[in-house]
């Protein structure tokens, strides 16, 4: 709903867009630390004081790939009787703020039954937004730890799908990185010529 929409926003390039993104954020923030009749209070207004605090500036943006963790973890945190709930309220009592460099619980979620790879591969896909998100995965050898675990994973045509979306994108960045580096090569090559 609302909440998820807010917390992508946050991943704008507009600082408008993150501006009002925050501020609505802000008015949650305060209205969940005021409610008492709500459930599922304490956890969500610990996950939204956690995104406040992964970002260094408040308008600053937010990493896709922890804003889909996030938005992931929505639901489950409304939910006690969640498998994943114990895991994530874990994880989020244990740091005041999300790592904004880094893939959020990947080894634990990796190690857990399928519905946590399910959850770990579909944050992932729908976080591998930005040149930045693929050098963490990246530097946390991602991608080829999943593809090296394949078989644990469900198969299902949806992680067949988040697959392929996680090849391609590192296939493209490892030819586009490439790409690149030869135009560079070629442009001080003809500058020397």
């Amino acid at each position: 709903g609302l909440l998820a929409y807010c917390i992508v926003a946050l991943t704008s390039l507009s600082e408008a867009t993150r501006r009002c993104a925050a501020r609505i954020l802000g008015y949650v923030r305060a209205d969940l630390g005021s409610c008492s009749s709500f459930a599922a209070r304490p956890q969500l207004h610990m996950l939204l004081e956690a995104v406040r605090l992964a970002r260094a500036e408040p308008l600053s943006r937010l990493s896709p790939l922890l804003a889909a963790f996030v938005v992931a973890a929505l639901p489950v945190m409304r939910q006690p009787s969640s498998t994943l709930y114990p895991s994530l309220n874990r994880f989020l009592l244990s740091r005041p703020a999300l790592p904004s460099d880094d893939v959020p619980m990947f080894y634990e979620l990796l190690q857990g039954d399928n519905s946590t790879r399910q959850f770990l591969l579909h944050y992932i896909a729908d976080g591998l937004r930005t040149a930045d998100d693929l050098l963490v995965l990246q530097r946390r050898a991602v991608i080829p730890i999943i593809m090296a675990m394949v078989n644990r994973f469900p198969h299902t045509q949806q992680s067949f799908y988040i697959y392929f979306v996680l090849l391609n994108h590192s296939f493209f960045s490892f030819f586009s990185y490439h790409h690149l580096w030869l135009v560079i090569l070629n442009h001080d090559w003809m500058l020397g010529v």
